[in-house]
């Protein structure tokens, strides 16, 4: 039987270690998706800042 891989992918790029106790995967998986979570809302918070600025400069070209 072949060893076993000491990485296995795991949320597009991050790495989980299958040696970890399950408290750490747990761990880790709560890392993660508090990262994702994070950048999903900054994404969303910038999207809204593109928005109101576009928004805001329309308002000042019509105002002329």
């Amino acid at each position: 039987m072949g060893r076993k891989p000491k990485n296995v992918p795991y949320i597009g790029e991050v790495k989980v270690n299958i040696t970890a106790t399950s408290k750490e995967r747990y761990e880790r998986f709560i890392e993660v998706v508090k990262q994702i979570i994070i950048y999903n809302i900054e994404k969303e918070l910038e999207e809204k800042r593109k928005q109101k600025n576009l928004s805001n400069a329309n308002n000042e070209t019509q105002g002329d």
